[in-house]
């Protein structure tokens, strides 16, 4: 679904566009939180951070997921996950959070061939996130 209400499937436009808009992922982070903070294997990674923080870093990097996705521009979320990754987040956990990602989507009734762009493009920056 586009920003205003109509669906479009046209590689012309970003898939911010195709996803729904900026509504869109503002809701799918509020689902996501739920989800995270309600699974056991990765709320221990989000126990004392500011949530308000985190809700405004999660939006920007959605939106240059779905924008002009270039991986240099997400570089930080190494730096971002590294005491993370000390603490033993690993493929498990980004697995997880992916597996969250995709529900959350769904329950957005997000068609599915966006979810799984989106996904993709989550995919690639798990070298990044793991620090490898």
């Amino acid at each position: 679904m586009s920003i205003d209400g109509v669906m479009s499937t046209s590689k012309n436009h970003s898939l911010l566009v195709r996803i729904g808009g900026e509504r869109i992922l503002r809701k799918a982070i509020h689902l996501l939180y739920e989800k995270i903070f309600s699974d056991n294997s990765l709320r221990p990674y989000f126990t004392g951070v500011d949530q308000m923080g985190l809700t405004n870093k999660m939006n920007q990097i959605f939106i240059t997921i779905c924008s002009d996705f270039d991986q240099s521009k997400l570089t930080y979320l190494r730096s971002t996950h590294a005491r993370a990754v000390s603490n033993g987040l690993d493929d498990i956990h980004f697995d997880h959070m992916a597996g969250h990602l995709r529900s959350t989507f769904f329950e957005l009734k997000i068609e599915k061939q966006f979810v799984d762009e989106f996904l993709e493009r989550i995919e690639e920056t798990r070298p990044i996130v793991l620090g490898r």
